[in-house]
């Protein structure tokens, strides 16, 4: 799904590559590669790697 929308004929908000803060971005992130390596109820949550 994409960020476009329509209004009057114009296309609004088409790409969302500027929108957020990238260090909070970030910080969330690797909160969450944390989170799966270190909470056995996280990891319990994804799917097995394939090698």
């Amino acid at each position: 799904m994409g960020s476009k929308r329509i209004s009057n004929g114009k296309t609004k908000g088409h790409g969302n590559t500027k929108n957020g803060n990238k260090y909070l971005a970030c910080a969330y992130m690797e909160a969450a590669n944390f989170a799966v390596r270190y909470d056995p109820r996280i990891k319990a949550l994804l799917p097995e790697k394939e090698v």
